[in-house]
C-alpha cells in the first residue's frame, strides 16, 4: 500500500481535507461491501460478476489515485477472465489486506 498524503493530495484537488476524508472513507465503506461480495462470487465461480465488480473497483480506486490498488483489482478482472480461482483469492486476499492498511492510515488522518 502507498502512503497517502491527504493534504498534498486535497490542495491538488481543490477540496479541503475533511471532504477528501469523506470521499476516501465512502471508497473504503462501499469496497469493504465488494470486496465481501467477490468473495462469495468468487466462491461461487462466477467470472463474469466477479469481472464487473473488480472493474468498478478498479475505476474507484482510480478516481483516488489508489494505484497499486488500481493494479491489483486489474489483476482480479484478468483472473476472473481466465477463471484462475486459487490466484483470484490470492489478490483478493492482498486487496483486502491494503484495503484495512489504507483505512488505519484514514484513521489515523482524522484524529490528528
Amino acid at each position: 500500500m502507498d502512503q497517502i498524503d491527504i493534504k498534498k493530495q486535497s490542495e491538488e484537488i481543490g477540496i479541503d481535507v475533511q471532504a477528501l476524508l469523506s470521499l476516501y472513507n465512502l471508497f473504503t465503506d462501499q469496497t469493504e461491501t465488494d470486496m465481501n461480495q467477490l468473495k462469495v462470487l468468487i466462491s461461487e465461480k462466477n467470472a463474469k460478476e466477479v469481472k464487473d465488480i473488480a472493474h468498478h473497483i478498479k475505476g474507484a480506486c482510480l478516481n483516488l489515485e489508489l494505484l497499486s490498488m488500481v493494479e491489483q483489482a486489474k489483476e482480479m478482472e484478468k483472473l476472473a477472465i481466465s477463471e484462475d480461482w486459487e490466484t483470484l483469492l490470492s489478490v483478493h486476499s492482498l486487496f483486502s489486506s491494503d484495503l484495512f492498511v489504507l483505512k488505519e492510515m484514514l484513521s489515523r488522518v482524522e484524529h490528528e
